[in-house]
This record gives C-alpha cells, structure tokens and sequence, in this order.
C-alpha cells in the first residue's frame, strides 16, 4: 500500500513538472524584419511545460497559421519562470489579426492588433518611468485606449517597473506584476521599449531577457538602440544608459541612420523623424536642475544636437524626470541654457526639434512637482505643476502631428502607493506640428 502510494505521489510530482500552464505577461513587438511581429509570455514557475506556441489568423477563433516558441530563463532577481518567444510573420500590411499563445496545449485569452507600417497616418501612446504602484490611473486609460482599436504602437522611453527599488535579490516578481498589468495594450499593439536607468540591475538582466525589440547594428550593443519606419514616420531609439559620444558604436549607428532617414526619397515617404530614449536632452527640473539638466544634458546634446538639426528631426521623447514638460523648436542653447538658444515658436516646417520629458506614467518615486522659474529657461513652452500622473496619444499623418498629453491620475505622492483618478481623461496640453 505505501509502495502505491509513494508511486502516486511521485507521477503526481512528474505529471505536474510537465504539465502546462496558463501564460501570461503576453506583449508584441515589431522586429526588425518586414511582415512580423514577436511575441513573449511567460509562466511560472519554471517546473511547468516548456513546449509553446503562438497562433494565428485574419477571424476570431480560426487560425491559419501557428509558430514554435523557443524558450529561456534567467535567475537575477530570484525570477522563477520560463520565457518564451516566438514570431509572427508573413503578415499584411492594414490588416487585423487574431491570436491566442499556448503552453503546453493551455491556451491563453483571444488578442488581437492591427499591422499598419504603410498606412498615412497611425496613432501612438507614449510614457516613461512606469512602476507597479501610482501607475494604475496610466494602465487603465492605456487598456480603453488600445480596446477601441485606434492606437497601433506603445512607445516607452524607459524605467520600466521600478523593479530595483525593491529588495535585491528578490525583487524580479515586481517584473512579473508589471507586464501583467500592461498586458492589455502591450499584446494588443507593439511595445516599443527603451532601457532606463531602472533597468541597469544585474547588467540589464530584466530587460534583455523579457523584451525583444529589432536589432539592427552588429556591435556588443545592438539590443539597446534600433530604428524603424511605421506609417509616414521613421522611429530612432537610442539608449542613454550606453555611450554615444562621438565614435562610439550607439553615435555611429545615430549617424548613418539619420543620414539615411533625411535623405529626399526617404524623406518622401516617412516625412516625421521622432526620436526617443530615457533622459532629456533640455529640461527644468529644479531637483535635478545642475546634474540632469545642465550637466548631463548639455553632454548630450553635444554628443549629437548637430546630427539631429542637420536631420532635421522633428521630436524628442524622454522620461527621467517624473514630470510632463514641452519645449518649443530649439537648439543650440548653451550649457546652462542662458545664451545661444536658437527658438522659435512657430510648430509649421519648424527647423529644429520639440523636446518633451514624458515621466510621468506614475511609480513609487512619485511625481516631482519642482521646477525653474521661466527665465532660466527660454526653451520652456509648458509644464505641468502639481502630482498629476500622464501619458501622450499622438495622432501622426503626412502633414501633421497632433500630440496631446493627458492625466491619468492625481496625488501621485513619492514614497506612497497613493494616486487616484481625478482629473484622469483630461488633456493637459496639445500641439500641432505641420509640415509642408
């Protein structure tokens, strides 16, 4: 009787090492190939199936096409999981595809997205500096947002979930609770990422392992910075954790791609250049007024101000700062900004780039609601006071780019997980920029 028992409980032991489990954290990505999309989820913990795949067609619930997932793990940050990834190819242009991801014959919910690199116009939410607690308000709209089918891309410009601000070593569960609560919109259109200083830990660990974003050089860097055209705009994404000074590889890479995305025929077709990665290039954050805003945004806009002018590249998007600031079209300001700034105020064919701090998505840090006063900084067009946390939906077409920056919430308070909704919905600043 023991002998059966003790064969019962270890089948039990071995069915359940093999059985599968239900995914999660689903997000999709362009790549760097025409016609696909990438797929990662997850399960855990690591004891499970590690047979995946994704599935796929053009009608809900009927899949015509279906991909292998190949899978890995990592150990930092005791993550006990399996990750897997697989692609989605040969897709078509304006066009709605259903799909489900599967581990170990489980299936997960229905998504759906629409693939849309050629159309005239496309719609994008963008954010930075979003962690697991104040970011609710952020999450929320995001969700209704990608439901309503509108939007075609996420563009985060970094810090993605905070999770270093919890205890080392075990702190790769605030990973987990993170792309579980984007998942809504993440698997429902690209989520085009950019590693922030938050993701640094254990070498970029988080990052490297549960995102894949197109790879487009061949140097030791070339998971952190990429390019890519959707719609009439070609995106350039750099990471400011990395070099990028003269000659480096990140600075080489910014180089030849600008070059060849100002160049007249390729200008023809994706008339917008939009730039982004993590810290600002122009800013007025009086808490990090002298070492993020004049010390280290001076250096960077010498590292590659000039290409982006000569370019003529239209936008720059960061985060860093948890705050919402715009400026106007400028360049050349001096180091501490009081000489040599070139502005204008006029958004029609402007001839240097509007630069926006977008941090403001809502962490544990909080929202910073100290600024400069208008003089020191010339460049400033808008800036939003007060604990408020926000994101931008962007409306891109040939001749115009419509921006709007919209709270998602209030009494985002540092230390707390204290933010509410009011005022969530309400836009809080809008520009046009147009284009002959």
């Amino acid at each position: 009787m023991s002998f059966l028992l003790g064969f019962f409980i270890a089948s039990v032991a071995v069915f359940g090492a093999c059985a599968g489990q239900k995914p999660q954290q689903t997000h999709i990505a362009l790549t760097e190939n025409p016609g696909q999309i990438s797929v990662t989820f997850v399960t855990t913990p690591a004891n499970g199936s590690h047979t995946g795949e994704v599935a796929w067609g053009t009608e809900s619930g009927k899949y015509t096409s279906r991909a292998t997932a190949s899978t890995h793990t990592y150990t930092d940050g005791g993550f006990d999981g399996i990750i897997f990834s697989a692609n989605m190819s040969d897709l078509v242009s304006d066009t709605t595809y259903y799909y489900a991801v599967s581990v170990g014959g489980v299936s997960s919910n229905e998504f759906k997205f629409s693939y849309r690199p050629t159309a005239d116009q496309i719609r994008f939410l963008s954010y930075g500096d979003m962690g697991i607690k104040n970011s609710w308000g952020t999450a929320t709209l995001a969700a209704t947002d990608a439901a309503s089918g509108l939007y075609d891309l996420t563009v985060n410009v970094g810090d993605i979930s905070y999770a270093d601000d919890y205890e080392y070593g075990h702190n790769a569960h605030v990973l987990d609770t993170h792309f579980n609560e984007v998942e809504a919109y993440a698997a429902a259109m690209p989520f085009m990422t950019v590693p922030g200083n938050h993701e640094a830990q254990y070498h970029f660990a988080g990052y490297l392992n549960r995102l894949r974003m197109p790879v487009v050089g061949s140097g030791p860097l070339n998971r952190f910075y990429y390019s890519f055209n959707y719609g009439p705009v070609h995106f350039v994404v750099y990471s400011s954790e990395h070099p990028f000074d003269e000659g480096s590889e990140q600075w080489e890479f910014i180089k030849n791609d600008l070059e060849a995305a100002s160049a007249p025929a390729q200008r023809a077709r994706t008339p917008w250049i939009i730039m982004w990665s993590h810290r600002p290039l122009y800013c007025s954050d009086l808490g990090t007024w002298e070492e993020r805003c004049v010390h280290e945004a001076a250096e960077y806009r010498a590292n590659i101000e000039a290409m982006m002018v000569k370019a003529s590249v239209d936008l720059h998007i960061s985060g860093h700062n948890h705050q919402y600031e715009r400026s106007y079209p400028v360049h050349g300001c001096s180091k501490d900004y009081s000489t040599g700034c070139a502005i204008v105020k006029s958004y029609h064919n402007a001839p240097s780039p509007v630069y926006i701090v977008n941090g403001a998505a809502g962490d544990v840090e909080g929202t910073d609601p100290t600024w400069v006063k208008d003089e020191k900084v010339p460049f400033r067009a808008t800036n939003d006071d007060g604990l408020h946390t926000g994101y931008a939906r962007v409306t891109v077409n040939r001749t115009t780019l419509d921006w709007q920056f919209v709270y998602s919430g209030s009494r985002a308070i540092p230390g707390t997980n204290a933010s509410d909704m009011k005022d969530a919905g309400t836009v809080r600043d809008r520009f046009l920029m147009t284009k002959d």
